[in-house]
């Protein structure tokens, strides 16, 4: 009987070892691929009817073309920035393995 019992203990501690190994290994995997951007927006210009934006993206200055809303949205790589006045207030693109990934 105690060899039954030790046998059960044993295989309960086995499931519960494998279930948290699996656990840590998807939760490290998904959170490893996390491409993270780091934008800032330096200012804004007008020139005739056209508006520019420059932004500070991931160490490197660039000046886009916005609307007269000022709403536009830039590309970096597979991610897109969506800026309103001055700030970036979203940023949409493909995070994981193809999947998309949006928000606001």
């Amino acid at each position: 009987m105690t060899n039954e019992k030790a046998f059960i203990i044993f295989l309960i501690f086995l499931f519960w070892a494998l279930a948290t190994i699996i656990t840590f290994a998807f939760v490290r995997g998904v959170a490893g691929n996390v491409r993270t951007i780091e934008a800032l927006v330096l200012g804004k210009r007008k020139q005739g009817k056209k508006y520019f934006i420059q932004i500070l993206i991931n160490d490197e200055e660039k000046e886009i073309q916005a609307n007269e809303k000022g709403y536009d949205t830039i590309e970096n790589g597979n991610q897109v920035l969506l800026i309103r006045k001055n700030r970036v207030i979203g940023v949409r693109g493909k995070f994981y393995d193809g999947q998309e990934e949006g928000g606001n």
